[in-house]
């Protein structure tokens, strides 16, 4: 029964090819473990901000937020494209580059450590001791953290999902059940930063060793692995730092209730894109094979049939918001108009397969053009309308980089700046 259960799946997923123009099977097999993964990712997330609106005040939450964006901020200098890297390495069969890139990782993490320490000894010397003591821990865990992290790229490159998504279930249970327990103890937020930051390099340390020593098959590397990581860092400096930019802008000129209220009008819509980033996961290591031209005709239809769906999961969105403000997050309430706004941009994430394809062909200069042209714009919508209109300065200067962003990655598929081949000379 259950084999003609699955062999009538698997015809109709090959009989929706002609319409998709997708390996649906593939994508059923790597997107249905993805799905799972963000299913339970969601209600972990749920459950935490309930934790927060409920049990921290909104100033401990704000501050609380603005120092984890500043780590964020401060770990893009450890390489965060050494990532994407491994990825596209590992699957052209370099699996030796997951330990290259750790170490990588590992080496240039310790900078971000000297730069909190830096700013931990500036705060503390203008007596800002919540602050001044947040940075040091930041400083301590950074390296750590990133670093082990990075086994989650090597599975991606191996196609082996199913152990990706697992890792990452446990990874999220235990960093959170941590960090609720916590919170019903204590709301000191010393404490609550060491929870969170040793929970997530226990758990990264403890797959890092299991996952290598398990499925590591051979020791080649690829020479270009740290050039290209460095050029992709540069890419993604710029659309990594727009994830944490506009709750540090609002925290300097607003206070951190302000960040608290922000964050949750922002959080579950933010879950909407998260859900369709498995689309850059699987897609990526498919890509490596495909020319431009192959991609160039397929995918748009593809992104059309991921709008819709997108689309209506937003509209569905915005209509359960209030419910969900008014039961669930009262403390909350003036966030849901933001909210609703901030859902709307998420249909941005269409572009997402339009990235996993420029990555996965090193088109680095496209990538750079993209995020640092979305970001600066951002930026200076935020530097100019926060001041004026406070949280709604934000969500403009959001809705300005979403749509820079979606606007240029859909020129350059169809206007790629080299055509043909890859060049070795990154930038």
């Amino acid at each position: 029964m259950i084999n003609k259960l699955k062999q009538k799946i698997y015809n109709i997923l090959r009989w929706s090819e002609k319409w998709t123009k997708t390996d649906m099977v593939y994508l059923f097999k790597g997107g249905s473990w993805f799905t799972s993964s963000e299913i339970i990712s969601n209600l972990l997330s749920f459950g935490l901000s309930i934790a927060y609106a409920n049990l921290l005040s909104q100033q401990t939450f704000g501050t609380y937020k603005y120092l984890l964006s500043a780590y964020g901020l401060i770990s893009l200098v450890a390489l965060p494209g050494i990532v994407t890297a491994v990825t596209q390495s590992v699957s052209r069969g370099y699996e030796g580059s997951l330990r290259n890139g750790f170490k990588t990782k590992m080496s240039w993490g310790f900078l971000g450590t000297a730069i909190s320490l830096i700013l931990a000894t500036y705060y503390f010397f203008h007596q800002n001791l919540i602050l001044a003591g947040g940075f040091a821990i930041i400083g301590i865990f950074i390296p750590l953290v990133d670093s082990f992290s990075i086994y989650s790229s090597f599975l991606i490159g191996k196609k082996l999902f199913k152990q990706k998504v697992i890792c990452g279930i446990l990874t999220n249970i235990f960093s959170v059940s941590s960090v609720i327990i916590t919170i019903l103890i204590t709301n000191n937020i010393f404490i609550l930063l060491t929870t969170y930051f040793s929970s997530l390099f226990l758990a990264h340390s403890f797959f890092y060793q299991i996952n290598a020593k398990k499925f590591i098959t051979n020791n080649k590397t690829d020479v270009n692995l740290i050039t290209y990581g460095k050029s992709l860092t540069a890419c993604q400096i710029f659309s990594n730092a727009a994830q944490y930019i506009d709750k540090i802008l609002l925290f300097t000129m607003l206070g951190s209730a302000q960040v608290a209220i922000f964050t949750f009008a922002s959080a579950l819509p933010d879950r909407i894109k998260y859900i369709f980033r498995f689309t850059i996961t699987i897609s990526m290591p498919k890509f490596v094979n495909n020319t431009h031209e192959e991609i160039k005709k397929t995918l748009p239809k593809k992104i059309m049939i991921m709008a819709t769906v997108i689309a209506f999961v937003i509209l569905c969105y915005i209509v359960v918001a209030p419910l969900i403000f008014k039961y669930i997050f009262p403390q909350y309430i003036s966030a849901i108009l933001f909210s609703q706004i901030i859902a709307l941009t998420s249909i941005y994430a269409i572009d997402y397969p339009i990235g996993a394809y420029l990555q996965a062909h090193k088109k680095v200069k496209e990538l750079f053009i993209i995020s640092s042209s979305s970001f600066i714009l951002g930026v200076i919508s935020m530097v100019v309308f926060i001041p004026l209109y406070g949280i709604w300065g934000a969500v403009i200067g959001l809705a300005i980089n979403r749509l820079a962003n979606m606007i240029t990655s859909f020129y350059f598929l169809y206007n790629p700046i080299e055509k043909q081949g890859t060049s070795k000379h990154y930038f």
